[in-house]
């Protein structure tokens, strides 16, 4: 591939928050390198039944949860159970959320814990350190014709993709997972698209769409962290 002729600041500044972006996601769907289990969780390979839904298909060791990115918020997805009144954001849990955390059946939440243990071990497009190291490393690929970090990274969210849709949630977890399958698409477009900018003959005036994509992604990571909260919270799976 030939050198392409683009402004070398505007290459950066667009592959800075693509990589932002999917360091977002996966932060969201990659936790596999801690240790531990947040109480209430599983520890085990052993997948429990589902008292609405069918099991999990990818059952994994729980890890410590991270904490959350300071990422811009834009929207997220209210889930709410039969008969939970109680929003599904909102502020610190209080004893009355406690007791209505424990009024949830022991089968659900462990349904759940078991949901979040396989997803968290989704890797989707890794990178090492952090994004803005990561984001001159690859413009500085990308403006020589080098794109083989960026197939690279295209085909670990492929496989990430393919991961997550062998999962099947729990009812409680269906609109996260949803969302977290409509992320993996997106961050695909993205990185697609970004390869398509480079190999063109006029990369400047499509790099301005993959930057409002890759923004727009940030944004709807931020959104699945929040409703991942909710839904700890709801199961008592933050303690």
């Amino acid at each position: 591939m030939e050198k392409v002729s683009v402004n070398k600041g505007l290459l950066i500044g667009v592959v800075a928050v693509a990589a932002a972006s999917l360091l977002a996601l996966a932060f969201v769907l990659g936790r596999a390198s801690g240790s531990g289990s947040p109480s209430g969780q599983p520890s085990g390979r052993e997948l429990p039944a589902d008292p609405v839904a069918s099991p999990l298909t990818r059952p994994q060791a729980l890890p410590q949860q991270a904490p959350l990115l300071p990422l811009p918020m834009t929207s997220a997805v209210s889930i709410t159970e039969p008969g939970d009144t109680r929003p599904a954001q909102g502020p610190a849990p209080s004893a009355g959320d406690h007791e209505r955390e424990s009024a949830v059946p022991d089968s659900a939440r462990v349904a759940v814990a078991a949901y979040f243990d396989a997803v968290d071990h989704i890797q989707p497009g890794k990178m090492s350190g952090d994004a803005e190291g990561a984001a001159h490393e690859m413009a500085a690929a990308l403006a020589k014709g080098d794109t083989s970090d960026l197939d690279r990274m295209i085909r670990e969210t492929e496989a990430a993709k393919e991961s997550l849709a062998a999962i099947t949630p729990p009812a409680s977890c269906a609109a996260h997972y949803r969302e977290s399958l409509g992320s993996l698409d997106d961050a695909l477009e993205m990185l697609r698209s970004l390869k398509a900018a480079m190999e063109s003959q006029n990369p400047a005036t499509q790099l301005t769409s993959v930057a409002a994509r890759a923004t727009a992604l940030r944004s709807r990571s931020a959104a699945l962290q929040k409703e991942e909260l909710a839904l700890r919270q709801r199961y008592g799976l933050t303690h």
